[in-house]
Formats: structure tokens, C-alpha cells, sequence
């Protein structure tokens, strides 16, 4: 959730970048109202988006719209982990090699992730990669 000062400050840079938005106070006191449950990395990217998209200086619900499409990249690369790595059969524990590559994989897809679409790209060839190498039926046909 962001902060009031949050949304304040994001307000201000979003202002700054539409000279001819004259925001009165009460327009302000909705604008947070309405925005205080997104939370502010998010609230800042859209904002950012639509600083450099839109000609015009956005509704709420033009931001809550951007923030939303942030949030659903969020949940893409958690689904792309679940369906990219096979069960193994009889979930034979992984090597302490395999398990420290996957930690390593989850620290680097716990960072920001919505600017590095080409580095997820290669973070979802390595987690194939890792599958790959885990998957039972490597070991028989090796």
C-alpha cells in the first residue's frame, strides 16, 4: 500500500510532466484516495508508463488500468516457473548443485522485474535448462 507522501510525491512528477494539469487540492484528495491501496513501486511504474505514453494527463482509472497490467507481469514469470519444470517421478530430491542453481534463479527473479524482459527470457531458458538436467529420463537415456 502506498503511503500518502508516496502518492503525493508520484503525483508531483506525474504534474511536472503535463505543464498545462492544474490540479486543485480536492482533485488531489481523490487522486490519493482512490490510488492509496495500489502499492507505490507499482503506482510509480504506471505513472512512469504513462508519462511516456499518453499526451494527456491520466483518469485514475488510466493508472489503476497501468497498474494493474504491472501487476499481472508479476504473477507471469511464478506461473512460467510452475510450468516450465516438470514433476520429477517419485520427486526424487535435487542435488545440492541443482538446489543451489534454483535459489539462484529465485533471488534473480525476485528483483525488479519489469524492466528486463530479454533477461527474463534467458531466466526462463535457464529454468528449462534446469529441468532439463533434473528430468529422470536424461539420467536413462545418458
Amino acid at each position: 500500500m502506498a503511503t500518502e507522501l508516496e502518492i503525493l510525491t508520484i503525483l508531483f512528477k506525474l504534474s511536472a510532466a503535463y505543464p498545462r494539469s492544474d490540479l486543485e487540492a480536492e482533485t488531489i484528495a481523490v487522486y490519493v484516495e482512490d490510488l492509496r491501496d495500489l502499492n507505490a513501486r507499482d503506482l510509480s511504474q504506471a505513472c512512469r508508463n504513462i508519462r511516456r505514453s499518453s499526451k494527456f494527463f491520466p483518469s485514475i482509472a488510466e493508472i489503476r488500468s497501468e497498474a494493474a497490467k504491472l501487476q499481472a507481469e508479476d504473477l507471469t514469470p511464478a506461473y512460467h516457473r510452475r510450468a516450465c519444470l516438470p514433476k520429477p517421478a517419485g520427486c526424487v530430491p535435487a542435488p545440492p548443485e541443482a538446489r543451489e542453481a534454483i535459489k539462484r534463479l529465485n533471488e534473480e527473479l525476485a528483483m525488479d522485474r519489469r524492466d528486463r524482459p530479454e533477461r527474463m527470457k534467458h531466466l526462463l531458458k535457464a529454468w528449462r535448462e534446469a529441468a532439463d538436467a533434473l528430468s529422470p529420463q536424461k539420467e536413462t537415456q545418458g
